[in-house]
């Protein structure tokens, strides 16, 4: 099939300080077996210019690729919105810089988006292969389809690596959020609310590099705790303008008094933390979460007393 017959794909690249895993990623992304796409890199290094200008040097052997070198630091979200904006492809597949796609990666996502019956059909997601910094691997997959919104709220169906999608659908839904975190889960969730269907191609057609700690704690902070709040004013928003089931509506909510409290332990937050159970509470949802939280917080503060009288012990107070 000739290159000018089958829909361009735009391969959305955001970088910010890896010059040194950015290659494999533009590499994958060109050894494609699908033969009419397009690369487009966002480089978020502003505040870094050896590293923009790493990347650039880089960038001299691939006339081919475009590149939007953002004025100031954007994040992941705002940067992928900004390949949106210069994006001439039918569809759009996003690539995170120390990701590598597998070379038949877009072909099979394509054909499985030309084999289903469903104009609403909005994204389609993969599996992948993940690899943690200890190099060992395992498969990553959910099994989700149609409109799983309460699924994806729970835990996102898959990280923006994962997915092929129609751009004017990601365009009419208004992009990625402008959040530090779950900026991928949010978007699913917004096309979700908005009528649009999620399906798989139920493979492995990606290495996912996994950077986090076993327990993800290390990379937790406030800014977490925020996204996942803005996480869940958004929701309410569109699900109220939606109209979407009120049982619906109060059992995401639920979900998210749940992550944030999670959220809020791992940081040692325990009052917030707290409040965000008693939300939980009020939605008279019983689930092991309810119990698995209220030891997590009341653990947590054994523990944190007992490190400080460790301290003070040890430091002779």
């Amino acid at each position: 099939m000739k290159s000018e017959t089958i829909p361009l794909v735009s391969i959305i690249i955001p970088t910010y300080k890896r010059s040194e895993t950015l290659i494999r990623a533009i590499n994958s992304a060109l050894n494609q077996t699908y033969s009419n796409i397009e690369v487009i890199i966002v480089d978020d290094n502003a505040d870094f210019p050896e590293v923009r200008n790493s990347n650039l040097k880089l960038l001299n052997a691939y006339p081919e690729i475009k590149l939007v070198c953002n004025e100031r630091n954007l994040g992941g979200g705002m940067s992928r919105n900004e390949g949106i904006k210069i994006a001439t492809g039918e569809y759009v597949a996003f690539l995170d810089d120390d990701d590598e796609y597998l070379p038949t990666k877009i072909e099979k996502q394509i054909n499985r988006f030309l084999s289903i019956n469903d104009e609403n059909v909005a994204l389609i997601y993969c599996y992948a292969e993940m690899v943690n910094v200890d190099k060992s691997t395992y498969t990553y997959y959910m099994d989700y389809e149609d409109k799983p919104l309460l699924e994806n709220i729970k835990h996102c169906l898959a990280p923006t690596s994962f997915w092929l999608c129609k751009k004017e659908k990601l365009i009419e839904v208004g992009g990625f959020e402008n959040i530090s975190s779950r900026q991928d889960a949010s978007l699913i969730t917004k096309l979700i609310l908005n009528n649009y269907s999620v399906y798989r191609t139920p493979e492995i057609l990606l290495r996912y590099y996994w950077h986090n700690s076993l327990n993800g704690i290390s990379k937790r902070s406030v800014k977490t705790v925020n996204a996942e709040i803005q996480y869940k004013e958004m929701f309410n928003k569109i699900a109220l303008e939606n109209n979407l089931d009120l049982e619906k509506i109060n059992y995401a909510n639920y979900l998210f008094a749940y992550r944030i409290a999670r959220e809020y332990v791992a940081i040692g937050m325990r009052k917030p933390a707290f409040k965000q159970f008693n939300e939980m509470c009020k939605y008279k949802i019983f689930s092991v979460n309810n119990a698995r939280i209220l030891l997590t917080i009341i653990f947590n503060g054994i523990y944190m007393k007992l490190s400080i009288l460790k301290n003070r012990k040890r430091i002779g107070i």
